[in-house]
């Protein structure tokens, strides 16, 4: 019995015997009862499944490790993509010093297709510039933020790139298939020979090295690049806001063709101190060539008119300062205006919605969801028509001599000669009325 045992022990160890080769020799005996031999056979047996465990637990492993492997590309992939795009503006930018402000000034045509350079005033040409160089200025810290951050190298190949990502998961492979978790012998030899080493507490863990080898310090390249609200380019530049020039605004005026030459001279030489916008230009002309008397005859007949149609009298006017004589006034004037032909109907649409949107803003918390509609209806109107309307309100506020009336102390704050006093009173209404529309615009 012991040459048997010494043979099936000296065939495992030398052929890696199995459980099979045990059985079949126990089978063969003369003396199938010798427990000894049952014993080594149940032994085997269990050695062999601990075995097929452990080597199905590698081939688990393996498999888990490839999920990671190909999750972790997939982050890779875009983490060169990027480096590759800071490379090639890196070297752009070193090879062309305009490089950012190229990109701010295409940003800029963009926004603003329409932009004539040729016939743009001063102060439009000087806000354009200083948009742009914003601009372009935080594209430049942007990438020079990203340039300085991690190991940057322009020279960096793909090979170089992926080296760490290849290398650990390579290693992470030969480590999880080595011998000490495939074999009971190995792993018994490991825990007697490894076992006596001492820990290094500094040694990165597995976790860091995953970090590392996917190139965890370039995580910044997927952040999105942000630029602060003073630094981009607005999406709505108001024209009537810009400032006008000495030079400028005689030529403007020189250049409308709508007035005689006389009336264009004596504008030029009546004009008020200071600097003008173009809004307070259009202003200042409306104001100072209209005939504001002879409109003030057919306002107010078709004031009277409305009121007859609408059966009002002094007995059931409205009560002058009221909300409902403010109401009153508001459609009376559109109906004179419509009956009149003063201005057009878009005009008065829209005169319509800002006055709807005056009386929303008074309670925005109540009126929040129709503050948000009317300022987008407000939106869809062009300049011209704010213009006109402009101009339409400020017509038909000088020609009610209530309103006149109502607001004499304002008026006359303004100059003792009350012609001049209403000229400067609607000249600054205008201003505050543009104020407000400009104020909606660039919500």
């Amino acid at each position: 019995m012991a040459d048997i045992l010494k043979n099936l022990l000296d065939k495992s160890n030398n052929q890696k015997t199995g459980w099979y080769d045990i059985a079949n020799a126990w089978s063969q005996s003369n003396n199938r009862d010798t427990k000894s031999l049952r014993n080594i056979l149940i032994a085997q047996t269990l050695f062999g499944m601990k075995e097929l465990q452990m080597q199905q637990k590698v081939q688990k492993n393996l498999k888990s490790l490839e999920r990671e492997r190909v999750f972790d590309l997939g982050g890779m992939n875009q983490k060169w993509e990027s480096y590759q795009d800071l490379i090639a503006t890196e070297k752009a930018y070193r090879g062309d010093s305009n490089y950012f402000k190229k990109q701010a000034l295409a940003k800029y045509n963009e926004m603003h297709p329409d932009f004539n350079v040729k016939t743009a005033l001063e102060s439009e040409l000087a806000d354009r510039q200083k948009e742009i160089e914003d601009y372009a200025t935080a594209l430049l810290n942007n990438h020079t933020k990203k340039v300085n951050t991690g190991n940057f190298d322009v020279k960096m190949t793909k090979e170089q790139f992926y080296q760490p990502f290849n290398d650990y998961y390579n290693q992470r492979a030969e480590e999880i298939n080595a011998p000490k978790n495939r074999s009971l012998v190995h792993a018994g030899w490991n825990r007697i020979t490894e076992g006596r080493k001492e820990v290094d507490p500094t040694a990165p863990t597995l976790q860091d090295r995953r970090m590392t080898a996917n190139r965890g310090s370039f995580g910044y390249l997927l952040d999105p690049d942000e630029i602060k609200p003073q630094d981009e380019i607005a999406l709505f530049r108001n024209p009537n806001e810009f400032v006008m020039t000495t030079g400028e605004i005689k030529e403007a005026i020189l250049m409308n063709q709508s007035l005689p030459m006389e009336i264009r001279q004596s504008l030029i030489e009546t004009l008020p101190k200071g600097t003008m916008t173009r809004g307070e230009l259009k202003d200042h002309v409306v104001i100072e060539t209209t005939d504001f008397d002879a409109e003030k005859d057919k306002l107010q007949r078709a004031y009277n008119m409305y009121d007859n149609v609408e059966g009002i009298d002094e007995t059931n006017r409205p009560k002058v300062g009221t909300e409902a004589y403010k109401h009153y006034i508001r459609k009376r004037n559109n109906y004179a205006a419509l009956s009149l032909g003063i201005g057009s109907k878009r005009t008065n649409e829209y005169l319509n919605t800002l006055y709807q949107y005056q009386d929303a803003i008074k309670d925005p918390e109540t009126n929040q969801r129709n503050i948000k509609r009317l300022e987008t209806e407000l939106k869809a109107y062009e300049m011209d028509t704010i213009d006109k309307a402009v101009v339409q309100m400020i017509t038909t506020a000088m020609a009610d001599a209530e309103y006149i009336q109502q607001n004499e102390d304002f008026i006359m704050a303004f100059d003792d000669d009350p012609v001049i006093a209403q000229k400067e009173y609607f000249k600054n209404l205008s201003a505050s009325i543009r104020d407000m529309i400009e104020q909606v615009m660039s919500n």
